[in-house]
This record gives C-alpha cells, sequence and structure tokens, in this order.
C-alpha cells in the first residue's frame, strides 16, 4: 500500500529536476498498468507525473499515440 500510496501523490504533479533528465521517448515499447511515466498537457508546458491504467503494446513497427494515462490523483475530479 505504501507504493501505491507514493505513486498515487505523484499523479498530476511536475515532474521533479533529477526526475527530468531520465525521461525517454520510446513510443515502439510496450507500457504496463501502474507504470509511472511524463506527459505533456500542451505544448511549451512543463512534464507532469502520469500513471499507466492498462497494459497496452503496440502493433509490429507501430508507435503508441494514444493510451489510458491516469493524470489526476485517485479519488480526485
Amino acid at each position: 500500500m505504501e507504493t501505491w500510496v507514493g505513486r498515487n501523490s505523484l499523479t498530476g504533479k511536475e515532474v521533479l529536476p533529477q526526475d527530468t533528465r531520465q525521461v525517454q521517448f520510446h513510443p515502439l515499447r510496450p507500457f504496463y498498468a501502474g507504470e509511472i511515466m511524463a506527459w505533456r498537457p500542451q505544448n511549451g508546458e512543463k512534464l507532469k507525473y502520469g500513471r499507466v491504467l492498462e497494459d497496452v503494446r503496440p502493433s509490429a513497427g507501430q508507435a503508441l499515440y494514444r493510451f489510458k494515462v491516469e493524470i489526476l490523483p485517485w479519488g480526485n475530479t
């Protein structure tokens, strides 16, 4: 439960400077439910934390452009 609460508290917040250096763009790899990722609300805005909601795998040679991501902490609307 501690891990879940810790991850949930990051969702929707700006990515910390030390984490920004670790962000990578890999649209051809699979994403897994519960995985913490970075997303950008609009061009020019700072990256924020999100959480992948379900396992998703791209088709052979195709990039993932859309998949479900939690962008606000659980319980917030």
